[in-house]
């Protein structure tokens, strides 16, 4: 079949036609993926500004998704026009990068006309698993996004404080790159996954693990277990009974999504404990989970719970199953 004439990666299509040097100017059509790599604050300040300021004085919503220092950074370069931006504190609002997609799902939905964004989901502290679930949101954001809508998305990373693994992804998930102030098509850009990622990247199952069948008839001995370990462990309040509720949603979906049996795994690493369910469903859609299921949707709400309970969430799912796993930090 033949594609149309213009396509959901038009911003690259644009950019591969434009490698000299040139301004890279998006189509305001399509969704338009970019990334800035920076050095240093000023280099951030000038280029994310520059981007800002565009969109407000062009009448743009814009809303800015970073860290207080950023923001406060900001907020000192656009003067006045930092009232007209909504600032979001990332680290608070993406501590679990799973939450991040409908974040900016929300933003688009609420305004009808072009909009743009800033984003920074990768900061120094985060951890391996952390930064892998951050690199399949911005492979995400190309999925979601795909449809016609006017929305310019700059997603920041400090390239002088970040792992290189980190600099390299960006390469993959973004259509455009922008690298010491000159915008450029990425040669190692890849199409979003419609479904997720195999299990093969999650680290192994350590051996002192606890092993529990999920079963029917299970499920209120699941729940104990679960608040037993959480408690062990040094965990208390609210988040033993999320960590609780969270793992008794994914069990539940495999009684009546994954074959009606599975198994539960969990154990302690670092200051967090993680709770690991597997079965042998099979997950086709990779936004599960990180797009509020629709009113009339019949399934896919346990996972967007899930989400919004737990502190990471990994989805792993290919032929033979389904994996998810979450972690929970033992103290807020």
């Amino acid at each position: 079949m033949p594609r149309p004439e213009h396509e959901p990666n038009e911003p690259r299509r644009r950019a591969d036609e434009e490698r000299g040097g040139h301004l890279l100017e998006p189509d305001p059509v399509w969704f338009h993926h970019e990334a800035l790599l920076y050095e240093d604050e000023l280099e951030y300040a000038s280029g994310v500004g520059a981007f800002v300021r565009e969109g407000v004085e062009a009448g743009e919503p814009v809303m800015v998704a970073v860290d207080a220092r950023k923001a406060a950074l900001l907020r000192a370069e656009l003067g006045e026009l930092a009232e007209r931006v909504r600032f979001v504190d990332i680290r608070a609002t993406g501590a679990n990068p799973g939450r991040l997609l409908w974040v900016w799902r929300e933003f688009e939905a609420s305004h009808p006309g072009p909009i743009r964004g800033v984003g920074e989901p990768v900061w120094p502290e985060r951890t391996a698993d952390e930064r892998a679930e951050c690199h399949q949101h911005e492979a995400l954001l190309n999925l979601a996004f795909k449809r016609r809508v006017r929305f310019r998305l700059l997603c920041t990373y400090d390239a002088s404080g970040l792992h290189p693994d980190v600099i390299s992804s960006v390469q993959e998930t973004h259509p455009i790159v922008t690298e010491r102030g000159v915008p450029s098509a990425s040669p190692a850009y890849e199409p979003p996954p419609m479904a997720p990622p195999p299990p093969h990247d999650l680290s192994p199952v350590p051996e002192r693990a606890i092993g529990l069948a999920i079963e029917p008839g299970s499920l209120a001995a699941l729940r104990r277990i679960v608040a037993a370990e959480a408690e062990r462990h040094g965990m208390s309040g609210p988040r033993v009974w999320d960590l609780v509720t969270a793992v008794h949603e994914l069990a539940m979906n495999t009684l009546v999504h994954g074959g009606g049996r599975g198994s539960l795994r969990i154990w302690r690493t670092g200051h967090a404990l993680v709770c690991e369910v597997k079965d042998k469903g099979v997950i086709e859609n990779a936004l599960v989970g990180r797009m509020r299921p629709d009113p009339t949707e019949t399934s896919g709400r346990g996972v967007w719970l899930v989400h919004q309970l737990c502190d990471l969430v990994q989805v792993r799912s290919w032929k033979h199953g389904t994996t998810v796993r979450v972690t929970m930090a033992l103290r807020y």
